[in-house]
């Protein structure tokens, strides 16, 4: 736990809370610890049992996570997947701007629900989507999302995370 705590910059009670189930982590924290655990985030969250080769989420059975830093960035997963299985998929919804720059490198395929979905890429690209574009790509580099005309409603499938940006890199880039 000294050694979780100390790569994920978590203090050893917050982690014993996520832990016990007393308290739950936000979005970004949960990557993080997925990534100091070398497995995927879904894999640190209930999964539903397999029957038949599938798993089934109901309807309101889905896992819901809040972006604690920002109040209006909360992510759905819509299933976990099994050991054996890498896709993974989630329902984003927000009011604004997500919270932080994702640091996280992985093939994602992003489908916007309701609203119109700005990309930004810390490279100074950006991609403008609607309901019913959708967007392919890995990431190369750290990107993020603002809703600029109100909430914005996507689905994004996601392949395992392979490994994080270096932040502070990439903002030194886009300073220049």
């Amino acid at each position: 736990m000294v050694q979780l705590a100390e790569s994920t910059e978590l203090s050893q009670g917050f982690i014993s809370r996520i832990e016990t189930g007393r308290d739950l982590p936000s979005v970004m924290t949960l990557y993080r610890l997925a990534e100091a655990l070398g497995c995927s985030p879904a894999a640190l969250m209930p999964s539903p049992a397999a029957e038949n080769g599938f798993r089934l989420v109901r309807s309101g059975d889905a896992l819901s996570i809040a972006e604690r830093s920002t109040r209006d960035f909360n992510v759905t997963l819509l299933g976990r997947a099994g050991p054996d299985d890498h896709l993974e998929a989630y329902i984003y919804e927000f009011e604004r701007r997500t919270a932080e720059w994702w640091p996280y490198r992985q093939e994602s395929l992003f489908y916007v629900l309701a609203g119109k979905v700005l990309v930004e890429f810390a490279d100074g690209d950006t991609v403008l989507l609607s309901a019913g574009d959708s967007l392919h790509f890995n990431h190369a580099v750290p990107s993020r999302f603002t809703a600029p005309d109100g909430p914005a409603r996507m689905l994004g499938c996601h392949g395992p995370p392979m490994a994080r940006h270096d932040l502070e890199q990439w903002a030194a880039r886009a300073a220049k």
